[in-house]
């Protein structure tokens, strides 16, 4: 078989042990794991590492190893600071518009600034964010509809729900046909399929 065609295999057989393999931890690389506070306090300890999250880590190591600059530690803090600088400076401005409560979610234009910012501050490629590519290649109701069940299902620590949100992107992303597109949606799947052998090396 094609790896095109067990790759789908492998992201199912990865995400149904997310549970097992990450508990309360995050994985670094193949031995070691780090609490899940670290991760930009994203998660109490009684709750488990989202699907995404580990995707959007691994895929950001994946391309920066493509560029020859594998990240540490060090350089994943770096990332999470300016992001959270960023994301203040995004919530900021609803209020400089007027606005006296910030109630709703981040769109997916306003995560695209926000990492947009944080990638430069890090001088890093911004095609390194998981989503850069995404958002390029497919159209604002989509964007819209994954972005908002992605966190949906990441506020309700639900797996489940994040296996549907991923295999409807990773459907979307295979079956690109416009030809100003094909080249984006082909990298995207490229890195991904890199980063799910990473996890079954």
């Amino acid at each position: 078989m094609k790896i095109k065609n067990i790759l789908i295999i492998f992201i199912l057989l990865i995400i149904s042990l997310c549970n097992l393999s990450y508990g309360n931890g995050f994985l670094t690389n193949k031995k070691e794991k780090v609490k899940s506070d670290n991760i930009e306090n994203s998660y109490n300890s009684k709750k488990e590492i989202g699907i995404f999250i580990i995707l959007i880590r691994e895929y950001m190591k994946q391309v920066m190893v493509e560029y020859n600059k594998p990240l540490s530690n060090k350089d994943f803090n770096k990332y999470h600071y300016e992001h959270a600088l960023a994301h203040l400076e995004v919530l900021l401005k609803r209020f400089e518009n007027g606005s006296t409560t910030t109630r709703r979610d981040i769109s997916y234009q306003e995560a695209a600034e926000i990492n947009k910012k944080a990638f430069a501050a890090c001088d890093m490629p911004f095609d390194a964010w998981f989503f850069a590519d995404v958002f390029d290649v497919l159209d604002h109701e989509t964007n819209q509809k994954i972005w908002d069940d992605m966190l949906n299902a990441l506020a309700n620590d639900s797996h489940e729900s994040e296996k549907k949100v991923f295999l409807f992107l990773w459907n979307k992303m295979k079956n690109v046909s416009d030809l100003d597109k094909i080249e984006k949606s082909k990298r995207w799947l490229n890195r991904l399929e890199r980063v799910i052998i990473s996890f079954k090396s």
